[in-house]
This record gives C-alpha cells, structure tokens and sequence, in this order.
C-alpha cells in the first residue's frame, strides 16, 4: 500500500515565534503579541528510518493560531526570544520505485498553546540600521517579512534534532517598543521600517 500514514504524536514541541533586545542604556520597554492567526512556518524533519538521530530538516509547513497569547512587557536590559507550543505528530509516506520505500516525517499538526520566554544573546547590529526615537514615543513593527531562528522547534527529544521555526511580524502577531527616554531602535538586517530582521533598542548614543 503506497501513500502517507499517521504513526503517532510527537507530542506539544516548544517553537519560537518572536525576538526582541533591550539595552540597559536604551531604557526601552518591549511587548509581544501572538494573537489569532498568527501563522508560523515550521519545519518538517525527515528520516530514512524513523530513528532517533537520523532526522533533518526537509520544508516546512506553515500553521496558525487559534486563540491570543499575550508575553507580557520586558524592560531594559533584555534580550528575549519568545516560545508557544505546536503538536507535531510521525508519518511514514510508503512508495513503490519498484520496491517499497519508506520515508518518515516529523510534522506539525496544529496549535496548542502556552507561553514561556528565554533569554538570549544580544545581536550586532550595524549603526547604519538605527534611527533615533525622542522620550515618549513609540514604535509598533506589524509588518515584516519572516525571520529565521535557528533550533526554534523543540524536537531533540524525540527525533534527536531541534529544527528552524520562522515568524515575522504582521496584524496578528505585533511587537511593540515604548520609550521613556530618546533612544535608537535598530535592526540587524535592515531598518526597523522595513524588513529590519531582529529589533534591538540601543541608547541614544550608540
């Protein structure tokens, strides 16, 4: 019998839908939104054998949410990269070529919810990225093309490998910046207008 066929769940997988960076001397504050139909594109792992260790990343697959999920605001001095949960279930797809071949696949099957956030590492970026932003203003990234992170899919445990999720900033899926004091707001691809990549306030002198 040819074709594909569910196995079993893989379980909830943490996977990372967003980054954002505080300087302590930007003293900016930050909050993310993931709201409903916030879609991500996760990647699909992929196996000869079905093992465990044997998987690597082959497409992904793009999947939305179905509720809202609020991650609070973080202040100056954070870098952050924030985490929500999808199912991924084991397929085994069976073609004749002329004998049987077996391929397996890790797939994300739908959104489960929950919210947990970690720190992380700073980003360079270069000054030609920044623009400056006066005490009191504000600014709201809603469009953006998709950033990449790298292990964002939580698979280690049960394929033996952490997989890329990729996020970008739309209606559904927000990032805002709030600024009490003048600051720089830069991005580490381009200018936090457009296409900026990853979002980093910096102090007003950087």
């Amino acid at each position: 019998m040819t074709g594909e066929k569910y196995l079993r769940s893989l379980g909830k997988r943490w996977v990372s839908v967003g980054m954002h960076y505080q300087t302590g001397p930007s003293g900016a504050k930050a909050t993310y939104r993931y709201s409903t139909s916030a879609e991500a594109s996760l990647a699909v792992g992929m196996s000869k054998s079905g093992k465990l260790g044997t998987f690597s990343g082959n497409g992904s697959l793009k999947r939305s949410t179905s509720a809202s999920i609020g991650f609070g605001t973080q202040g100056p001095k954070t870098g952050i990269r924030h985490y929500t949960m999808y199912k991924y279930g084991l397929y085994c797809n069976t073609s004749r070529s002329p004998g049987p071949d077996f391929t397996f696949y890790a797939k994300p099957t739908s959104f489960a919810g929950g919210a947990k956030s970690v720190k992380s590492a700073y980003p360079k970026t270069p000054k030609g990225n920044c623009v400056p932003f006066r005490k009191g203003s504000d600014f709201v990234q809603d469009k953006s093309k998709m950033s990449s992170y790298s292990k964002g899919v939580k698979l280690d445990a049960v394929i033996g490998v952490d997989l890329t999720s990729q996020s970008g900033y739309t209606r559904a899926a927000s990032l805002r910046f709030d600024f009490p004091k003048a600051a720089q707001l830069c991005g580490t691809k381009g200018d936090p207008g457009k296409s900026p990549g990853l979002l980093v306030a910096r102090g007003a002198g950087f």
